[in-house]
């Protein structure tokens, strides 16, 4: 491991006995994603041939004797595909702030899902990036669902240290760069972020050179159900990363939208990987674009050719009705799906399916409310039916996140991530309504404060 130093990596001297300095974590913080960008400069990842992996069969893949030993979380009796459910973190502040007590983590882990997760039981012990993050996921997971015997954050720091310097090698090493593996490590390490309180702002880094990695694999790099597992997994947190950083998502793209679309299982109806989940998030990746050319027409208010305005206007319509057919679709999911207490479906499996179609919901609206705001902003005509449109969106989104509490765990850790834009909109829901009637484009702090407001950790 000492060679890896060579290529940049900080290393740190630990105190496992005692509390580390300030200084000392946020060295450990931001060294975690450092060559990825150089990554990209040294290779053209289209030559790139990564190994092939064998197709998934199902949701439970059996743990090799070997792992057995490695992937026991103490004395809880956890089933490490159990943290599967905290794959759907989508906004990381917020998530964190939620998962801070024992009995959410424990309610919400025994809401599992298909997911990368269960490619990772036969890998830990192989793989030494993906094995040390399992690892330090593993610690801070035990320390919150069992508070008696919480390791100190000094060894907490510690395993989390080790972590990032064996990615930082895997990232730096040609052959290991580009692996499942190496991509799964960073995702593992976003949410050790998030379960540690100490850490947990800092998601977004690693989310960061998570997108960086992908764009480095290029789109023909996934190809096997692992691969597809991990994109689809992150596609929700790269985009809002995007978007609150004023950027355009790089998944905005026909090439990497087809790999989206082949990640659809056909069998399924309401799971992430559903067409109907798949479709959501090929939605999402055109949001921070849209996002990006709504301001540049309020900043250019008078002087913007009307052409171009016109232009705007259409492709925020060309959402907003995309996103209405989408509902349509998913009602018509819902009337033609089997009873979730038919003799074909368990009990559990029938909990989670119905998790899942609020999931789904949940996000479709939270799509409607960002399209229809941000079209209003920019057609005056509309803006009125618009902006009630938008509020009626919120309100539906409330009455979920009420109706889902206490019965569906995973689905009300989603939605109370979502109900944050729901909030958002309610609350600015006066700024927005002056504007109506005047025929001028809204003022661009009107959205800079709705879009603030919904990444807040508290609402």
């Amino acid at each position: 491991m000492e060679e890896c130093g060579a290529s940049g990596f900080d290393f740190i001297a630990y105190q496992p006995k005692g509390k580390q300095r300030d200084d000392v974590r946020s060295r450990i913080r931001s060294h975690a994603m450092k060559a990825t960008s150089a990554s990209r400069r040294r290779q053209n990842q289209a030559d790139v041939k990564l190994p092939a992996e064998a197709p998934s069969t199902g949701l439970h893949h059996p743990i090799p004797t070997f792992a057995l030993e490695l992937t026991k979380i103490g004395e809880y009796g956890l089933d490490p595909i159990d943290l599967s459910a905290l794959t759907s973190i989508h906004l990381g502040i917020r998530a964190s702030t939620i998962l801070r007590t024992e009995s959410t983590l424990s309610n919400l882990l025994v809401c599992r899902q298909q997911s990368y997760f269960s490619f990772i039981p036969s890998r830990v012990g192989q793989t030494e990036a993906l094995h040390n993050a399992f690892q330090c996921l593993r610690t801070v997971a035990h320390s919150t669902l069992a508070p008696s015997r919480k390791k100190s954050d000094g060894l907490i720091m510690k395993d989390y240290g080790k972590a990032l310097r064996s990615l930082q090698c895997a990232i730096d090493d040609e052959m290991n760069r580009y692996t499942a593996e190496t991509l799964c490590a960073i995702g593992l390490l976003a949410i050790f972020e998030v379960l540690n309180p100490t850490t947990g702002h800092m998601w977004s880094r690693h989310i960061s050179g998570a997108s960086q990695l992908i764009q480095a694999r290029g789109p023909s790099g996934f190809n096997s159900d692992f691969d597809k597992s991990l994109i689809t997994a992150l596609v929700y947190p790269i985009c809002i990363e995007a978007l609150f950083k004023s950027q355009e998502c790089f998944l905005d793209n026909p090439e990497w939208t087809r790999v989206l679309e082949s990640a659809v299982i056909a069998e399924d109806t309401f799971s992430d990987r559903s067409r109907l989940g798949v479709t959501l998030m090929t939605f999402m990746t055109r949001i921070p674009a849209l996002a990006l050319m709504t301001f540049h027409v309020l900043s250019a208010d008078e002087s913007l050719p009307i052409a171009e305005l016109q232009a705007a206007i259409a492709k925020l319509r060309s959402l907003r009705s995309a996103i209405i057919g989408w509902r349509r679709s998913f009602n018509t999911a819902l009337l033609n799906s089997v009873s979730v207490c038919s003799c074909r479906t368990t009990c559990r499996g029938a909990k989670d399916e119905t998790s899942k179609r609020y999931e789904l919901l949940a996000i479709s609206i939270v799509l409607h409310i960002l399209t229809g705001r941000l079209l209003l902003c920019v057609s005056a005509n509309e803006r009125d039916f618009l902006e009630e449109e938008v509020q009626s969106q919120a309100a539906e989104l409330k009455e979920i996140e009420v109706s889902v509490a206490g019965k569906h765990d995973r689905a009300t850790f989603l939605i109370s991530q979502k109900a944050m834009t729901a909030n958002a909109t309610i609350a600015t829901h006066s700024d927005f309504q002056e504007s109506v009637g005047t025929g001028r484009l809204v003022e661009a702090w009107k959205l800079v404060k709705f879009l603030e407001l919904t990444k807040q950790k508290e609402v």
